[in-house]
């Protein structure tokens, strides 16, 4: 199940057991030096959505870490100068404790080629 709720400024999403099985697969990579870790681009359009509000120069999000998503919710906003973005969503691990991602953005624009901004992330494992 989806909902979106769009508005002038903000919109919020939501998705609840979502199906990724329409997704086309990702292309195989080559394994050889084990020392770094492998890149997927992002094709689920949950996370797709939004998802230039959370762009950093330095990969500070990578929403494919979420493997298998119970349910997650999404707010992206821009008022005035100030872009906000907020992910959350709960991780289902089979044979392990299921975790909560969150991922918070706050970008404001300086002139016409300037940011500023901070992002927050974390992931909280329960029981």
């Amino acid at each position: 199940m989806n909902a979106r709720l769009g508005f002038t400024n903000f919109s919020l999403d939501a998705t609840i057991n979502p199906d990724f099985s329409t997704i086309e697969s990702d292309e195989g990579q080559v394994t050889v030096n084990e020392r770094f870790a492998l890149f997927f681009p992002e094709k689920r359009p949950f996370f797709l959505e939004g998802i230039e509000l959370f762009a950093t120069p330095n990969r500070l999000v990578y929403t494919r870490q979420i493997n298998d998503p119970l349910g997650g919710a999404k707010f992206t906003g821009k008022f005035g100068r100030l872009a906000t973005a907020y992910l959350t969503a709960l991780d289902e691990t089979p044979g392990e404790d299921d975790a909560l991602f969150n991922v918070a953005r706050a970008r404001y624009d300086l002139g016409s080629a300037s940011t500023a901004g901070f992002t927050y992330t974390d992931r909280i494992e329960g029981d």
